[in-house]
């Protein structure tokens, strides 16, 4: 196989960014979420209908705002491994281009 790879390391960090982006947003979301089911409390009441409901609610609301949770960590962590790709990806862009830049030199064509 012959030929150049391409990384454009900006491209990277922008989609890392996009991705925290996301996560800052569904936290946002998540905490407004929390903040409502708080300030409404158990307006259902606690007769038998009011239970009824309260059964059906509370667990699934409590999931969803989990979830939300766990999705803002993944979000983060994936923002957090494409950048650390990209920085790799320059180091390492960067180690070879010193290297061949020394060999050049070496065989006389860094002249």
């Amino acid at each position: 196989m012959s030929g150049f790879v391409r990384v454009e390391h900006e491209r990277y960090r922008w989609s890392a960014q996009k991705f925290e982006d996301l996560a800052e947003r569904l936290l946002r979301l998540k905490l407004n979420l929390e903040w409502r089911r708080d300030a409404e409390g158990a307006c259902w009441g606690a007769d038998e209908p009011g239970a009824a409901f309260a059964s059906k609610y509370v667990a699934p609301a409590g999931s969803a705002i989990g979830s939300a949770e766990t999705m803002v960590d993944v979000l983060a962590g994936v923002a957090d491994r494409i950048r650390a790709t990209a920085d790799a990806l320059q180091m390492t862009e960067q180690q070879h281009g010193s290297s061949m830049a020394r060999i050049t030199d070496r065989i006389g064509g860094g002249q």
